[in-house]
């Protein structure tokens, strides 16, 4: 093992741009879609951003 640690390199990487994506039960059925939406609306008001992006 002592004789690998000489062997590890750092790398150091400028990040110049970043791309991601924006995923809300996508793979859900639609009867399962509603029914989170329904869980959502009836839970509290914190999950009302996320409940009107699912609709």
């Amino acid at each position: 093992m002592e004789e690998m640690l000489s062997e590890i390199i750092g790398i150091e990487f400028e990040i110049m741009s970043l791309k991601s994506k924006f995923k809300i039960s996508q793979n859900r059925t639609d009867e399962d879609r509603i029914s989170i939406i329904q869980n959502l609306n009836e839970k509290s008001n914190d999950n009302y951003l996320i409940h009107n992006i699912m609709q």
